[in-house]
């Protein structure tokens, strides 16, 4: 037992799963609709006349009843189903409503999917024998929700751009956390997908696809601070005896004390005491020069060795001094 609601002037098909060969129909629905079967799809098509109540019962060769239908026919006001609409959806921008080929159709582009789902589920209220949907989402949705994503990012080197219901992810970040970061918060923006006429009626299939395409790269890591490097010299000197014994020769430097405290009073700055503590090293290095003119010092070697701060660095001075031995024939030999 079904019921249909029918109007006037509308045909309605009916599919069935089986229509029997000898099948018999019976009830009064002759005083409102035409009945026609189409057996090659088990359909029966309903041309309602008049508006009114009636059934329609069809039976099988053994005049047993197997299928019932209680028919509603009702006269359409399309200028009223119209208007009812228009009230339903007078909140929702960028549609138009109109009256084309006995039906009322909705045309245009809405900004959000909940506007859109609004549309449908008022079409759906009449049946979609008396009123259509054309109304699709606009693009311009796309762009903003590709800004509301850079606007959440707050990142100046990530850029977000919508192109062909995608959003696209570009720019540079610090790390890979900052990277799956951007495209979480784009993810949250992705609108729902609502599928179209073609792709419902089966015409037109979509491939899945991903709806944020993240390029953004990873920024290369910052070479490390190379440290300080320290040199080492070191000087190899022979020195005369008396010139060490008679001149008191020293090698490790010393510290004269500079320090001093002065007042100052002046109309750009309050009077008070400024003091000041300075220190001069002096004899950091032998005056090799010197002691060198004089013959009084001799430069054996002179070495130089350049470590990295924190780091160990060996400096090795060898001689080798040859001397004499005998071999087991008694023969003097030089090592």
């Amino acid at each position: 037992e079904k019921t249909l609601p029918l109007f006037v002037g509308i045909e309605q098909n009916e599919q069935l799963l089986f229509i029997p060969a000898g099948a018999k129909f019976k009830g009064d629905f002759k005083k409102v609709t035409k009945v026609s079967i189409d057996r090659g799809t088990n359909t029966l098509r309903f041309q309602p006349q008049k508006a009114g109540f009636a059934s329609l019962l069809i039976y099988n060769e053994k005049d047993q009843k197997i299928y019932e239908f209680r028919l509603d026919v009702q006269k359409t006001n399309y200028a009223k189903v119209a208007q009812e609409i228009k009230a339903l959806l007078s909140d929702i921008e960028g549609i138009t409503i109109k009256i084309i080929n006995n039906k009322v159709v909705i045309d245009g582009q809405v900004l959000q999917t909940r506007d859109l789902n609004r549309i449908i589920a008022v079409v759906g209220q009449y049946g979609d024998k008396v009123a259509s949907n054309l109304a699709t989402l606009s693009p311009i949705l796309q762009r903003k929700i590709a800004q509301a994503i850079a606007n959440d990012i707050n990142n100046p080197e990530v850029t977000v751009r919508a192109v062909n219901d995608k959003f696209i992810l570009e720019g540079s970040v610090n790390d890979a956390l900052e990277k799956d970061r951007c495209e979480a918060i784009a993810q949250m923006y992705v609108p729902d997908i609502v599928k179209e006429a073609g792709e419902n009626a089966g015409v037109i299939v979509k491939l899945k696809k991903t709806f944020v395409l993240n390029l953004i790269q990873i920024k290369a890591a910052a070479p490390k601070d190379p440290g300080k490097i320290i040199q080492l010299v070191v000087h190899y000197v022979e020195l005369n005896k008396n010139f060490e014994k008679g001149f008191k020769f020293q090698w490790t430097p010393t510290l004269s004390d500079n320090s001093g405290v002065s007042f100052s009073s002046d109309s750009r700055s309050p009077g008070g005491v400024v003091s000041s503590i300075t220190g001069i090293v002096s004899n950091l290095l032998p005056k090799l020069n010197w002691a060198k003119q004089y013959g009084h010092a001799r430069v054996l070697q002179s070495s130089s060795l350049i470590v990295m701060d924190g780091q160990k660095g060996d400096l090795k001075n060898v001689t080798k001094v040859p001397y004499v031995t005998a071999n087991k024939d008694g023969q003097a030999i030089t090592q």
